[in-house]
């Protein structure tokens, strides 16, 4: 009996040694891309089919990868449809030469779209925006705004203020990527902060996760009281990021300003980050980064601070036609040698519990103790409603605020191939220290047109609760980013 059994166990290990020597290991040999639209192969190649000679070690592993890249690709909301299959090769050595298949149908993703608003506090508000959501056929971005806007419900044109830019968001190569924007901003009712700006960022990538950065901003203010010509502000920041493995990585961070005025100085801040992922170690994705920093203020220099930072963040999105589900979110603070802190975060949940129903909400906050902030549009731009410059925040020195959003969407209109329309009940309550509080209420309807899947029309009417004056109604383009 002992014998059989002795035999019986040698025989399986020969069965399972001989499978796993025989195993087959799938190896990617190449993409066959099939696009009708404007969307160029090379575009997509460097998005999804760079990794020609990867390797997996089932179907199942291989299939996995394919419709990660399949969702990439349709989460860029440029895109109509994308198909994603792959036929395998004989087999050789043990591999087996697999090839992928994308076939792509592409959306009409340029648009021109006039905006409008009124708020009872400042006035109107008219903006005409274009957006091509893939330039050239490269999946980069092109914009351009104009827009005027009253201030303090004055009906005269000479104290309203002009703000325009356009904006280049390019990707070239297998690894460059270039950002341009130039603007004017004219204040008709403070003429010292008028502007004209140009902001110039190239990068390249170096490797896997690992890329050098130059940004070049350059300002003049033409109405300037403070010195007879023009002011300017010329700064230069220098970035090099080297990631040595998937887990630790380096920073170099120079920034340089050059400001012509009354009294004519050189600004300079320089920082060196060594940050280490610990998601090997504790499965999130919780980054420890160590910076020194060290400023110059014209002649003056400035003692160096230590900061010790966590950094912690995440994106599970998936999209189910208009609709999304999962969560993304960041989340930092840090602490330094003089006992400054800051913690900040945006945190985004979606749900889907019915193929007409999403369920969401935002949260955005912000605690400091290190300087005194006035600008307070990153999170009042949250808050349906309410202006940034509502009475009770305006002008004031910011170091807490936050802002929740409570959302519900649900479809209510399809025409097939032509547009689909949802409505959105939402709630806005927001908080800035130490006893301000804001709270809003509306409803927004989103047309999204077959077209033009990533740029859907939106009309909102929300109204303050906390200023029962204050209202606000616009119709304007809405990105889902």
């Amino acid at each position: 009996m002992r014998v059989e059994k002795r035999l019986i166990l040698i025989l399986s290990l020969l069965i399972l040694g001989f499978f796993n020597l025989f195993a087959a290991t799938y190896r990617i040999e190449g993409y066959d891309i099939d696009i009708v639209g404007r969307t160029k192969e090379s575009a997509v190649r460097r998005l999804v089919g760079n990794d020609e000679g990867a390797e997996f070690q089932s179907m199942e592993e291989l299939q996995k990868a394919i419709d990660a890249k399949r969702q990439k690709l349709l989460d860029l909301r440029i895109l109509k449809s994308v198909e994603a299959s792959w036929t395998e090769g004989v087999e050789h050595d043990g591999y087996v030469p697999v090839r992928i298949h994308f076939s792509i149908v592409g959306a009409f993703s340029f648009i021109a779209f006039p905006s409008a608003a009124y708020d009872s506090n400042y006035g109107f508000f008219a903006q005409f925006y274009v957006e091509d959501q893939n330039f050239i056929g490269t999946t980069g971005k092109l914009k351009f705004s104009i827009s005027l806007k009253e201030n303090d419900n004055v009906h005269e044109l000479k104290h309203s203020s002009l703000t325009s830019y356009i904006e280049i968001q390019l990707p070239f190569g297998k690894s460059w990527n270039l950002r341009s924007r130039l603007g004017l901003d004219l204040n008709g009712k403070d003429n010292e902060k008028s502007m004209v700006f140009i902001d110039l960022d190239l990068g390249k990538k170096l490797f896997e996760s690992g890329s050098f950065t130059n940004t070049l901003t350059f300002m003049v203010n033409p109405q300037s009281k403070m010195r007879t010509g023009l002011r300017k502000v010329l700064g230069l920041i220098e970035v090099a990021d080297l990631a040595f493995n998937d887990s630790f990585s380096i920073n170099l961070r120079n920034g340089t300003a050059l400001t012509e005025d009354s009294k004519a100085r050189t600004d300079t801040q320089t920082t060196l980050t060594g940050s280490y992922n610990l998601k090997k170690l504790t499965g999130l994705n919780l980054t420890t980064a160590l910076m020194l920093e060290e400023n110059t203020w014209g002649s003056t220099l400035g003692s160096p601070s230590l900061y010790l930072k966590l950094i912690s963040k995440d994106y599970r999105i998936r999209w189910h036609g208009d609709f999304r589900s999962g969560y993304n979110y960041y989340l930092e603070a840090y602490i330094n040698t003089k006992l400054d802190t800051l913690f900040k975060g945006d945190i985004r949940l979606f749900s889907t519990p019915l193929d007409w129903l999403e369920l969401s909400t935002r949260l955005v906050f912000r605690h400091d103790t290190t300087y005194v902030d006035y600008k307070i549009n990153e999170f009042t731009g949250h808050m349906r409603g309410i202006m940034d410059d509502n009475a009770l925040i305006h002008n004031q020195e910011i170091h807490d605020i936050a802002v929740l959003n409570l959302d519900t969407k649900f479809h209510v209109l399809t025409i097939p191939k032509l547009i689909r329309g949802y409505l959105g009940p939402f709630v806005d309550l927001g908080y800035v220290a130490p006893d301000h509080f804001l709270a809003t209420v509306g409803l927004e309807m989103v047309l999204v047109l077959d077209e033009w899947p990533g740029s859907p029309g939106r009309i909102s009417i929300g109204k303050s609760l906390t200023d029962p004056d204050e209202y606000e109604v616009t119709v304007y383009a809405y990105f889902f980013y």
